[in-house]
């Protein structure tokens, strides 16, 4: 439900909101009305943390004024403040806003899922403005505070989902080796605030977070402190850094624009690196706090932060001060450094592609593709090492190839010193100012900022919790009830005037009644302007007291930035013939606007009516007995107007002989969806893809046919494992039949039952971000057939190589009387499939009852082939639970390296291979009361299996018995190697197996040679378990020889370096300068902590700095810290902390 293009005029297929306002810009020549000019109206994202680009936001020299010249209009832009990156990629995705500060996994994860984004600025690398940051440790002796990355286990730690620090927390876990013991949480920057001090019930309390902004300085105000900053990642190989992407079709429509942008802020930028005036002493006063406000630049960055409780437009001198201070805890890059081939590259063909903006995407991709974040990389997975080939990046629609990391408008807005644009909001050129300017473009903006009185702050604003303004302008509840007036208007409070904002954390509710039985109700959208993440869900009945008594059905579900003068046509109206439910509701991120247009404002409003809503007005479309529109399948709303995309609910009511259409969109035809299997969807070069946050159904009515399936001819192209079309027999998620996600070239025909009302249906979803073509569907009735399915064929006409949500077991012929069927996954000439939206089981198997069992399962492994996984910490698996409440069972591939420490369920044979622990040919699982109730058996797999192939799981299922004697033996059965019998005609009991059953071997010896073939077994068995014991022994042996040698390399890289190489590198230290070498900084820092002027004196501290001096010393250019090394430090003491906060010069 999102406005994809926003614009002013005909002319401008992107701009944003149409009410124009009356521009006055001033330049030197004196004041110039423009009177109704035409302006393009751009959404720019940013973060609140100390950066000097935001200096453009309070300033307006973001801004641009018309150029007549080139027929350009103005444009104006508004700052929005983010909270966090994976918020901003949605938000660009869903085309709210244009161009926005991204982190880097952010950024990596919106190119890996095709969101068409372009990357043209590098802002920042991170220092210690952000990073991990744990509670003071008020502990005594008997407890243990956290003090190192170990002290994480069993902590519960708090991150922002799909931000930079998530990153860098899995990437922590991973190196020290605490996967699955860490507790981490999925927080907003301001739900870790109220986490931390404990006022939000509904939160759990934790014991760190890894955020940055207000958050981190709560936490660090409030009994917190610094465990490992952001910087400190950078030199493990784990960088974060922050850039600036913009939406391709905007930059692709405005490329003035965005060379005026990005020379701006590469300009403030480069300003701030020359802060103490070397190159231009205006420089040194334009980062002086000490200056007046309209001079120094801080101010207005300050203000930028839109921070509660301070005044807009009069930034208070404490917070100048710190603010002033952490704009220097980051690492910035000039434009010029930017250009090289080690970050953007140029546009003159000189660096070799890819760049190294390039492999660092592909890096946080590869990382992210690991912990099981991404199910692929997508356009960048030809430059895996695996899959590069030398014309890699020759393609233009190609990673490296195209324009996905874009340094042109760089390159154009700092060619020389000029620009072929107007300055700013002002009508002058640069060519026009005094070429003595070190910088002309800067210095012109200041002498007419000053010529005109501008402030350096905005002179709009919306949302900043201060006064009686706590947040936002809501003022709506959970339960209000309109059925007084025949219509009428409502919103949340903020409405979307001029001026206002919503408030977070809204639950709003409003219920309407018809006037009378029979008549209709009906909404309609008059305005809306809400975040992604936010919603306005629209719903027919489910209330208590409503006219037919019907079930909850949803019409809509809407969020967007809808300009006023195409609504209410840009959304239909929505009718019903019982209540009409809307529901608001907002996330924990309080949205605000900086340096806005004074008519910008978000919030809805709705107008109703309950009278004189006319029936049976569909637009040719079918409608049901009391006038309600049932749309068929391929249009929705009240009136079956709307066909751009789905909208809640659609009704298809299936005729005997017919075949009907439903699809996702007007454009998902089938001629779009029928492509060749090489033509993948590449961003940019497909239209139409469908919204995000999509939530639609449709309802499949056979009940006047005689038919009982509804057969479903698909074509679709739907992004894997984030969106999903679910076939339903019935009408919600747990008569789920099939799942379908990804794409196909050609049609898959499925046969979904209905249920006893003639039932089925479609339910089709989409998440916040990464979108393709959609599906597109011809339904028919069927009738079943009976058909009896091979093994690994699945469905009511056998239609499916992977198995359902719910599957039969497999009854084949065993000739045993305790065989409960055959479990298996898929064809086995495939893959198992993905399913991480079902974390309960994508594949479903029920075991019935057997009454005279002992309630015992025998699992008889044909095979388990699943990706292997750390044991705490495992995606893929089998669970095996009773529907009593008796125990769970998982069963798994547990990845190891050697037989000890590993490899010891009692499901396992106890031998690692190949890096697998090997799982017995039978289990028996003893528990789950088989004999008395259901048992379920459900596959679950995560997001991916590494780009490797696994066969998935088969295996025969048996209800043991009990022994009909008193030992295996004698009850004619068969013992296998683990003391399972298996008794005469092919059932599982529970018989012992005495030590000579096995193999059910009786040996009988009737002769007079007894003695001599005694002797000649026995000297044979002699030897056989002699060899047996050396083999063993000596592997053993080589496995304990391996495991040292793995523990001894992983411990310490000091071992591989000879005496030699050591006193090379100490004499380096000599020529090392502060500031000036890649470690510098730091080596210096140690070496002033160690002056015997210094206030360390304990022993354990100086020892501690002398080995991080050693290190350091000792590190190669690309990695100078080795986690294991520092863990295992004999003195338990993290030693990182000590130098934690000194900043490094990045290695690329």
């Amino acid at each position: 439900m999102k406005s994809r293009h926003r614009k002013s005029t005909p002319l401008l297929a992107s701009s944003l909101p149409i009410h124009l306002a009356v521009i006055l810009l001033l330049w030197a020549g004196g004041a110039m009305a423009l009177g109704a000019e035409d302006v393009v109206h751009v959404r720019f994202g940013y973060f609140t943390t100390a950066e000097p680009f935001i200096v453009a936001c309070g300033r307006g020299w973001l801004d641009l004024a018309p150029n007549v010249e080139e027929d350009l209009p103005a444009y104006e832009v508004g700052c929005f403040p983010q909270s966090s990156g994976s918020v901003a990629v949605s938000r660009l995705d869903n085309a709210d806003l244009d161009i926005s500060a991204l982190g880097s996994t952010p950024w990596a994860e919106a190119v890996a899922r095709g969101v068409d984004l372009k990357e043209i600025y590098i802002k920042r690398y991170a220092g210690s403005l952000s990073g991990i940051y744990v509670r003071e440790d008020t502990c005594k002796e008997e407890c243990q505070g956290i003090q190192s990355p170990r002290d994480l286990i069993n902590r519960t730690i708090a991150t922002p989902f799909g931000s930079n620090m998530h990153n860098q927390l899995l990437f922590l876990i991973k190196e020290f080796e605490l996967i699955g013991m860490v507790d981490v949480i999925d927080l907003s920057p301001t739900d870790i605030v109220e986490a931390w001090n404990g006022e939000n019930p509904n939160l759990p309390s934790i014991d760190g977070a890894t955020c940055w902004g207000t958050a981190r300085e709560y936490i660090l105000k409030n009994e917190g402190r610094e465990l490992i900053p952001s910087g400190v990642f950078a030199n493990w190989g784990a960088p974060a850094y922050t850039v600036t992407a913009v939406m391709r079709v905007f930059a692709d429509e405005h490329p003035l624009f965005m060379e005026h942008l990005v020379g701006i802020i590469s300009r403030i930028t480069d300003s701030f690196l020359d802060s103490y005036g070397r190159n231009d002493p205006q420089n040194a006063a334009r980062w002086d706090v000490r200056e007046n406000n309209t001079v120094n630049y801080v101010g207005s960055i300050v203000d930028a932060q839109m921070r509660t409780q301070e005044t807009p437009g009069n930034p208070s001198n404490g917070l100048l001060i710190s603010e002033a201070k952490k704009l220097s805890k980051s690492i910035y890059q000039t434009a010029s450094e930017q250009l090289a081939c080690n970050y953007l590259g140029d546009t003159s063909g000189s660096c070799q592609q890819p760049t190294g903006q390039h492999l660092a995407t592909i890096n946080v991709a590869q990382f992210l593709l690991d912990q099981k974040e991404l199910s692929t990389i997508g356009i960048m997975d030809p430059l895996l090492p695996l899959n590069v080939k030398d014309d890699s990046c020759t393609d233009n629609s190609s990673f490296c190839g195209g324009s996905i990391i874009d340094p042109t408008y760089l390159v154009r807005s700092r060619t020389g010193n000029v620009s072929g644009t107007p300055l700013g909001p002002y009508e002058a050129f640069v060519e026009d100012v005094d070429e003595s300017d070190h910088d002309a473009v800067l210095a012109q903006l200041e002498r007419l900022d000053a010529a005109n009185d501008r402030s350096p702050y905005a002179a709009y604003e919306v949302g900043r919790a201060s006064g009686n303004l706590i947040s936002g302008h809501s003022n709506c509840t959970d339960n209000i009830k309109i059925s007084d007036y025949p219509n009428g208007t409502f919103g949340d409070g903020a409405n979307a005037l001029p001026g206002r904002s919503y408030s977070n954390k809204q639950h709003c509710r409003w219920t309407i009644f018809p006037s009378v039985d029979g008549e209709l109700v009906e909404v309609r959208v008059q305005r809306l302007k809400i975040w992604s993440g936010d919603f306005v869900k629209i719903y027919s009945g489910g209330v208590l007291g409503c006219p037919g008594n019907k079930p909850r059905t949803l019409m809509a579900q809407l969020s967007g930035m809808y300009e006023n003068d195409k609504l209410p046509d840009a959304l239909p109206p929505f009718r019903s013939s019982t209540c009409i439910v809307v529901e608001f509701h907002s996330d924990n991120n309080q949205d605000l606007g900086y340096a806005v247009n004074e008519d910008f404002g978000d919030g809805f409003e709705l107008f109703y009516s309950r009278a004189g809503v006319p029936k049976n007005d569909c637009n040719g479309k079918h409608s049901d007995p009391v006038g309600v529109c049932l749309c068929d399948g391929t249009s929705w709303g009240g009136d079956c107007s709307h066909n751009s995309f789905c909208l809640g609910s659609t009704r298809v009511k299936i005729e005997e002989g017919k075949t009907h259409l439903v699809l996702s969109s007007a454009h998902a035809t089938e001629k779009a969806l029928s492509f060749e299997d090489d033509n993948l969807f590449i961003v940019g070069q497909n239209e139409h893809p469908y919204p995000n946050d999509l939530d639609c159904t449709y309802e499949l009515d056979l009940g006047e046919t005689s038919y009982n399936l509804a057969k479903v001819e698909l074509y679709y192209d739907i992004e894997e494992t984030f969106d999903l079309l679910r076939l339903q027999s019935g009408l919600d998620e747990n008569t789920t039949y099939y799942v379908v996600s990804g794409r196909r070239s050609s049609n898959e025909t499925f046969y979904v039952p209905v249920d006893e009302n003639g039932k089925a249906s479609l339910h089709f979803t989409t998440d916040d971000k990464g979108r393709r073509r959609g599906f597109y569907a011809k339904i028919s009735g069927e009738n079943s057939q009976g058909s009896t399915c091979e093994d690994d064929q699945f469905g009511s006409r056998c239609e499916s190589r992977y198995c359902l949500q719910w599957n039969t077991m497999k009854k084949i012929a065993t000739g045993s009387e305790t065989f409960a069927g055959r479990v298996i996954s898929q064809d086995q000439s495939i893959s198992v499939r993905a399913m991480p939206w079902a974390q309960d089981g994508g594949c479903t198997w029920e075991i019935e009852p057997m009454g005279d069992s002992t309630g015992v399962l025998r699992l008889v492994i044909k095979s388990i082939e699943l990706e292997p996984y750390p044991a705490n910490a495992v995606g893929d698996k089998v669970i095996f639970a009773s529907l009593s409440d008796g125990p769970v069972t998982e069963l798994f591939i547990e990845s190891c390296e050697y037989d000890e420490g590993t490899c010891t369920f009692p499901w396992q044979t106890g031998e690692c291979t190949k890096g697998r622990c090997a799982i017995r040919k039978q289990i028996d699982l003893a528990g789950l009361g088989a004999n008395v109730s259901t048992t379920l058996i459900q596959l679950v797999t995560d997001r991916n299996d590494g780009g490797e192939n696994y066969s998935g799981i088969d295996f025969d299922v048996h209800h043991v018995q009990s022994c009909p004697a008193t030992s295996c033996a004698i009850a004619g059965g068969r013992c296998d190697e683990n003391h399972l019998c298996t008794c005469k005609n092919s059932f599982a009991c529970d018989c012992p197996c005495d030590d000579d059953d096995n193999d059910n071997l009786v040996t009988i010896i009737e002769n007079d040679n007894l003695a001599i073939i005694v002797g000649v077994v026995c000297a044979a068995v002699v030897a056989l378990v002699s060899g047996v014991l050396f083999l063993l022994y000596h592997r053993k042996k080589k496995n304990t020889i391996k495991m040292h040698q793995s523990t001894i390399e992983r411990n310490s890289v000091l071992l591989h370096r000879t005496e030699e190489q050591l006193k090379r590198k100490e004499a380096e230290l000599e020529v090392f300068q502060l500031g000036t070498s890649k470690f510098g900084d730091a080596v210096n820092c140690i070496d002033s902590l160690l002056k015997p002027t210094s206030p360390i004196v304990d022993q354990n501290d100086v020892a501690n700095l002398l080995l991080v001096k050693r290190c350091l010393i000792m590190g190669t250019e690309n990695e100078l810290h080795v986690p294991g090394n520092l863990t295992k430090h004999p003195s338990s003491i993290y030693i990182m902390k000590e130098f934690a906060g000194v900043m490094f010069q990045m290695a690329r």
